[in-house]
Protein backbone atom coordinates (compact mmCIF):
# COMPACT_ATOMS: atom_id res chain seq x y z
CA UNK A 1 0.00 0.00 0.00
CA UNK A 2 2.61 2.30 1.18
CA UNK A 3 4.59 1.61 -1.93
CA UNK A 4 1.90 2.26 -4.35
CA UNK A 5 0.88 5.85 -2.87
CA UNK A 6 4.70 6.83 -3.13
CA UNK A 7 4.81 5.35 -6.96
CA UNK A 8 1.33 7.41 -8.06
CA UNK A 9 3.03 10.44 -5.73
CA UNK A 10 6.35 10.14 -7.87
CA UNK A 11 3.70 10.54 -11.02
CA UNK A 12 2.34 13.07 -10.04
CA UNK A 13 4.75 15.44 -8.63
CA UNK A 14 6.21 16.54 -12.20
CA UNK A 15 2.81 18.37 -13.12
CA UNK A 16 3.07 21.89 -11.69
CA UNK A 17 5.61 25.03 -11.90
CA UNK A 18 5.16 27.65 -10.08
CA UNK A 19 7.22 30.92 -11.54
CA UNK A 20 8.01 34.76 -10.96
CA UNK A 21 9.36 37.14 -13.61
CA UNK A 22 7.10 39.27 -16.39
CA UNK A 23 5.11 39.62 -19.43
CA UNK A 24 5.07 42.29 -21.30
CA UNK A 25 2.85 43.41 -24.40
CA UNK A 26 1.59 47.06 -24.88
CA UNK A 27 2.12 47.23 -21.03
CA UNK A 28 4.51 44.97 -18.32
CA UNK A 29 2.66 41.63 -16.00
CA UNK A 30 5.66 41.48 -13.23
CA UNK A 31 4.44 38.74 -10.98
CA UNK A 32 3.24 35.00 -9.94
CA UNK A 33 2.54 32.51 -12.69
CA UNK A 34 1.27 28.87 -11.96
CA UNK A 35 1.55 26.47 -15.38
CA UNK A 36 -0.03 22.71 -14.72
CA UNK A 37 0.06 19.94 -17.58
CA UNK A 38 -3.08 18.67 -18.52
CA UNK A 39 -1.86 15.86 -20.87
CA UNK A 40 1.23 14.82 -22.14
CA UNK A 41 1.71 17.30 -24.47
CA UNK A 42 -0.65 20.40 -23.44
CA UNK A 43 -0.81 22.72 -20.02
CA UNK A 44 -2.37 25.68 -19.28
CA UNK A 45 -0.96 28.49 -17.28
CA UNK A 46 -2.13 31.51 -15.50
CA UNK A 47 -0.18 34.67 -14.05
CA UNK A 48 -1.34 37.66 -11.78
CA UNK A 49 1.04 39.88 -11.55
CA UNK A 50 1.30 44.14 -10.75
CA UNK A 51 0.91 45.83 -14.09
CA UNK A 52 2.81 48.80 -15.69
CA UNK A 53 1.72 50.93 -18.73
CA UNK A 54 3.77 54.02 -19.82
CA UNK A 55 3.62 56.51 -22.79
CA UNK A 56 6.45 55.87 -24.55
CA UNK A 57 6.02 58.65 -27.18
CA UNK A 58 6.60 60.99 -23.87
CA UNK A 59 9.97 60.14 -23.12
CA UNK A 60 10.43 63.24 -20.40
CA UNK A 61 9.57 63.40 -16.90
CA UNK A 62 5.49 64.55 -17.81
CA UNK A 63 5.39 61.00 -19.40
CA UNK A 64 2.53 59.06 -17.78
CA UNK A 65 2.65 56.04 -16.01
CA UNK A 66 0.29 54.14 -15.46
CA UNK A 67 -0.22 51.64 -12.34
CA UNK A 68 -2.32 48.04 -11.70
CA UNK A 69 -3.08 44.41 -11.66
CA UNK A 70 -2.74 42.56 -14.94
CA UNK A 71 -3.74 38.95 -15.75
CA UNK A 72 -1.78 36.59 -17.94
CA UNK A 73 -3.78 32.99 -19.48
CA UNK A 74 -1.92 30.55 -21.52
CA UNK A 75 -3.01 27.17 -23.31
CA UNK A 76 0.51 26.07 -24.16
CA UNK A 77 1.59 22.50 -26.33
CA UNK A 78 5.04 21.23 -26.30
CA UNK A 79 6.48 19.73 -29.31
CA UNK A 80 9.31 18.00 -27.36
CA UNK A 81 8.84 14.07 -27.08
CA UNK A 82 11.50 13.13 -24.95
CA UNK A 83 12.11 15.41 -22.36
CA UNK A 84 9.67 15.38 -18.83
CA UNK A 85 6.78 17.66 -18.55
CA UNK A 86 6.40 20.91 -19.87
CA UNK A 87 10.04 21.28 -20.54
CA UNK A 88 11.07 22.26 -24.46
CA UNK A 89 10.16 24.13 -27.33
CA UNK A 90 6.13 25.40 -26.98
CA UNK A 91 4.05 27.37 -28.57
CA UNK A 92 0.72 28.16 -27.32
CA UNK A 93 -2.43 30.73 -27.67
CA UNK A 94 -2.62 33.28 -24.38
CA UNK A 95 -4.37 36.78 -23.51
CA UNK A 96 -3.64 39.64 -21.51
CA UNK A 97 -5.72 42.08 -19.52
CA UNK A 98 -4.27 44.77 -17.84
CA UNK A 99 -6.17 46.92 -15.63
CA UNK A 100 -4.28 50.42 -14.21
CA UNK A 101 -4.95 53.60 -13.31
CA UNK A 102 -2.96 56.96 -13.16
CA UNK A 103 -3.57 60.49 -11.06
CA UNK A 104 -2.10 63.76 -10.90
CA UNK A 105 -2.79 67.11 -9.47
CA UNK A 106 -6.43 67.73 -11.74
CA UNK A 107 -7.27 64.31 -12.56
CA UNK A 108 -7.56 60.46 -12.30
CA UNK A 109 -6.90 58.22 -15.29
CA UNK A 110 -7.62 54.71 -16.03
CA UNK A 111 -6.00 52.54 -19.07
CA UNK A 112 -7.24 49.33 -19.30
CA UNK A 113 -5.72 46.67 -22.17
CA UNK A 114 -6.71 43.59 -23.23
CA UNK A 115 -4.68 40.80 -26.09
CA UNK A 116 -5.25 37.94 -27.83
CA UNK A 117 -2.32 36.38 -29.72
CA UNK A 118 0.12 33.21 -30.58
CA UNK A 119 3.32 33.17 -28.38
CA UNK A 120 6.66 30.56 -28.37
CA UNK A 121 9.23 29.87 -26.70
CA UNK A 122 11.87 27.68 -25.05
CA UNK A 123 11.37 26.01 -21.17
CA UNK A 124 14.38 24.21 -19.47
CA UNK A 125 13.54 22.01 -16.45
CA UNK A 126 16.59 21.10 -15.05
CA UNK A 127 17.33 18.45 -12.70
CA UNK A 128 17.13 20.33 -9.39
CA UNK A 129 13.61 21.12 -10.50
CA UNK A 130 14.42 24.73 -11.34
CA UNK A 131 12.70 26.02 -14.59
CA UNK A 132 13.74 28.56 -17.24
CA UNK A 133 10.84 29.40 -19.56
CA UNK A 134 11.01 32.41 -22.65
CA UNK A 135 8.55 33.58 -24.11
CA UNK A 136 7.73 35.90 -27.87
CA UNK A 137 5.22 35.95 -30.29
CA UNK A 138 2.69 38.44 -30.66
CA UNK A 139 -1.16 39.54 -30.99
CA UNK A 140 -3.89 42.15 -31.24
CA UNK A 141 -4.47 44.56 -28.53
CA UNK A 142 -6.89 47.16 -27.64
CA UNK A 143 -5.94 50.00 -25.38
CA UNK A 144 -8.89 51.68 -23.78
CA UNK A 145 -8.65 54.63 -21.59
CA UNK A 146 -10.45 57.50 -19.77
CA UNK A 147 -9.51 60.35 -22.40
CA UNK A 148 -7.75 60.53 -25.05
CA UNK A 149 -5.52 56.83 -24.73
CA UNK A 150 -7.18 54.58 -27.10
CA UNK A 151 -5.11 52.65 -29.54
CA UNK A 152 -5.24 49.10 -30.92
CA UNK A 153 -3.53 46.93 -33.53
CA UNK A 154 -0.10 44.39 -33.68
CA UNK A 155 2.03 44.33 -30.48
CA UNK A 156 4.49 41.99 -29.83
CA UNK A 157 5.14 39.90 -26.44
CA UNK A 158 8.12 38.45 -24.76
CA UNK A 159 8.66 36.93 -21.42
CA UNK A 160 11.04 35.59 -19.19
CA UNK A 161 9.78 33.29 -16.13
CA UNK A 162 11.91 31.55 -13.40
CA UNK A 163 10.07 28.63 -11.27
CA UNK A 164 10.25 24.97 -9.40
CA UNK A 165 8.78 21.82 -11.16
CA UNK A 166 6.80 19.84 -8.31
Amino acid sequence: MLFSCLFSMGSYAQKNIIKVGFVASGGLNTGLQYERSVSDHFSVIGQIGFATISDLMELDSSAEIYFGIGLYIEGRYYFSKNKDLMEGWHAGIYTTYLNTESSNDFASYDQNNMSIGLAGGYQWVLNSHLTFDTLLGGGLLKFDGSGSNEDSGFYPLIGLNIGYNF
